[in-house]
């Protein structure tokens, strides 16, 4: 081992037997332990269906996160965050809100390489602009998760993970998530997710009933012998396949149950996939940004024609309406100077 020494001003001291020492290693060890997420205990339990599988983790807790603030934080964002799915159940007084990146056709979605590109959900910018901090504790619960579904499911970590840096959150293999307090699902599947990948979903707060269902039928309908039912407590982290097991949600009897899923959509990792063989990812979204700035162009100069029409439009209208009631006032006085003539 090659000697490491350092000087002072009246003795020469040799480290190397100290960084060689058991009692050195134990502490660079606990240093490192300290510096990375921690993770379940590896007590975890996991459900085996047809069409997938379920690993649910107990009392998780996201190191450096104050889970009950954060809930507060989430409940009290304005309305506006929480706009997907807020019409589906009219008991919902909110929505889902979410962050991260979408392939959802609008303005805002150009087609690159023949597909709509990927942009950032707006919710994703207010919160970095307006809450920071929120935004903060939000990316320590989705590290944290990652931590996690690299040791549960390793194969399908390491496909997300192949998505491009510039497309994915907080260094993690994410590239969105959803937030939702009391939301009532329906029975459904998450069919946008990434094909080989996995969903993560975590739960805090206290309440009761709120627990995972999945029908192991491989139906859509509610069919009792054929559900089941994983309960569920605040710090349970759930990962699995719901791109592939048909799931919902009890009723949630009593309390605040606030989720945080986490995960890769197809679409996005598809246009990734397709970019990084025409050039690469950085190039896609430059060419996405320039037809976003023309189109934001053309539509400057739309609205701008069509106000200088309604204006036209509406001087010639007053004109119209000026020589009608020129006309009348003409009719009137040739009347008046008739009546005027007959005497």
């Amino acid at each position: 081992m090659s000697s490491f020494v350092i000087s002072g001003k009246r003795k020469t001291y040799d480290l190397s037997a100290l960084f060689a020492s058991r009692k050195y290693s134990d502490l660079v060890q606990k240093k490192q332990k300290l510096d990375s997420p921690e993770t379940p205990n590896g007590q975890y339990e996991t459900y085996s269906f047809e069409t997938g599988r379920m690993c649910v983790y107990r009392d998780c807790a996201p190191p450096g996160v104050d889970l009950y603030q954060l809930q507060n934080d989430l409940v009290t964002l304005p309305k506006k965050f929480y706009s997907k799915n807020k019409k589906r159940n009219s008991s919902h007084k909110i929505g889902q809100a979410q962050g991260g990146f979408t392939c959802a056709a609008g303005q805002q979605t150009p087609l690159v390489y023949g597909l709509n590109a990927p942009y950032r959900n707006k919710n994703e910018l207010e919160l970095l602009e307006h809450h920071p901090l929120i935004h903060k504790s939000i990316g320590k619960v989705l590290s944290y998760m990652w931590s996690v579904v690299r040791e549960a499911r390793p194969s399908e970590s390491e496909s997300m993970e192949q998505t491009s840096s510039e497309l994915r959150l907080f260094d993690t293999g994410f590239t969105k998530y959803s937030i939702a307090t009391n939301f009532q699902t329906e029975w459904h599947r998450d069919e946008t997710n990434q094909k080989d990948g996995v969903q993560a979903v975590f739960v805090f707060g206290e309440f009761t009933g709120g627990d995972l269902c999945i029908n192991s039928s491989c139906s859509s309908q509610y069919i009792l012998g054929d559900v089941t039912k994983i309960t569920c407590s605040g710090g349970t982290l759930f990962i699995g396949d719901y791109k592939s097991l048909w799931h919902t949600v009890s009723p949630i009897l009593t309390g605040t149950r606030t989720i945080i899923a986490a995960y890769c959509r197809e679409d996005v990792a598809k246009f990734d996939r397709v970019a990084r063989q025409r050039g690469g990812i950085a190039r896609a979204l430059a060419l996405r940004d320039q037809r976003i700035a023309a189109r934001r162009a053309i539509e400057h100069i739309r609205n701008g024609l069509r106000n200088q029409w309604k204006s036209i439009d509406a001087q010639v209208m007053t004109d119209i309406e000026h020589e009608h009631t020129c006309r009348t006032q003409i009719d009137t006085f040739y009347k008046q100077l008739t009546a005027f003539a007959t005497f």
